[in-house]
């Protein structure tokens, strides 16, 4: 990420990175061409940023809808296992539905 450091009177774009788990500071320029450059940087991040929010918005969407079929599958289940009671069956210990023997 580029940003502005001031020495004297001067303005300088310097970019730090990191290289070697070294931070190393490199100079950008200054004037005009320094100014374009920090702007297209900024336009950049604003870019990722937006990017970064859709993907999260995205993933809220998708959560959501899981949440939803998760809570419609709770539903139908117990409704299911209510019916197949009344039908007379039942589960041992977790095992699969299975009828009663008649009497």
């Amino acid at each position: 990420m580029a940003y502005w450091q001031q020495r004297g009177t001067k303005r300088y774009l310097t970019q730090s990175r990191k290289h070697q788990s070294r931070v190393i500071r490199e100079y950008l320029g200054t004037g005009p061409i320094a100014e374009a450059l920090y702007h297209d940087e900024v336009q950049e991040r604003h870019q990722r940023h937006a990017a970064r929010e859709a993907w999260r918005q995205t993933l809220a969407d998708q959560t959501a809808l899981d949440t939803q079929v998760q809570r419609w599958w709770a539903q139908h289940e117990l409704l299911l296992q209510a019916l197949l009671y009344t039908e007379g069956c039942y589960r041992h210990d977790r095992s699969p539905w299975r009828k009663r023997a008649a009497p």
